[in-house]
């Protein structure tokens, strides 16, 4: 049993005791329990996946702000009721900006027990940066029967982007391009090689809600 303290006799092992404890509140889907149609609740739950860090998960309904737990979680009190999820409660201190969260998870967990997320390329993390602002733009376009022509500017923007992003998918990387300069396709499986970065933390649930 994990909760099980050892024996005051004993010393639990370095890296157990310096492990921090981590809470992440993220808006619940329509079920109240699974994880929510946010890509950045769900992007910084792909990063703590991926970091392989224990954390404690708890489903928010973003319609009352209600914790969803089989226990009583008394964390969200001290935020203001227009605080925006996720919320990262990091050994307590709470960390909201999504902005600089990336940068924060990093420093703190990028030691050798935690791998590090960050792409090798640059950009591997501007590839399809632009892709959810403009379909957001495109499908709250208030009027697009009233004018054809924006709508179709609308559309094609997108397009534009989404082509920009496959391209960058199907063309090899410099490091691929050094063993082999004949190379033309990719050969990797994720924007930045062939394991999944922050780049692609942040860009698989912007797709995913495009894809819907």
């Amino acid at each position: 049993d994990l909760s099980v303290q050892p024996p005051l006799s004993q010393q639990p092992p370095p890296s157990i005791a310096k492990k921090p404890q981590i809470q992440l509140f993220i808006k619940a889907s329509k079920n109240g329990e699974s994880v929510g149609h946010c890509p950045f609740c769900q992007w910084l739950f792909m990063v703590l996946l991926l970091k392989g860090v224990p954390f404690t998960l708890t489903t928010v309904d973003a319609s009352t702000s209600v914790a969803i737990s089989h226990r009583a979680l008394d964390a969200l009190k001290d935020f203001a009721s227009g605080t925006q999820l996720p919320v990262l409660l990091y050994t307590g201190e709470p960390e909201t900006d999504t902005v600089t969260i990336e940068e924060f998870l990093e420093d703190k967990l990028g030691t050798s027990m935690f791998p590090s997320l960050v792409p090798w390329y640059r950009e591997s993390s501007l590839a399809g940066n632009d892709i959810f602002h403009k379909f957001s733009t495109f499908i709250k376009n208030p009027v697009p029967a009233q004018d054809e022509g924006e709508e179709l500017a609308l559309q094609w923007s997108l397009l534009w982007a989404l082509l920009k992003l496959n391209d960058y998918l199907s063309g090899p990387l410099e490091y691929r391009l050094a063993h082999d300069s004949h190379l033309r396709a990719s050969q990797c499986r994720f924007l930045d090689g062939d394991q999944l970065t922050l780049a692609d933390c942040n860009l698989l649930p912007k797709l995913n809600i495009v894809q819907v």
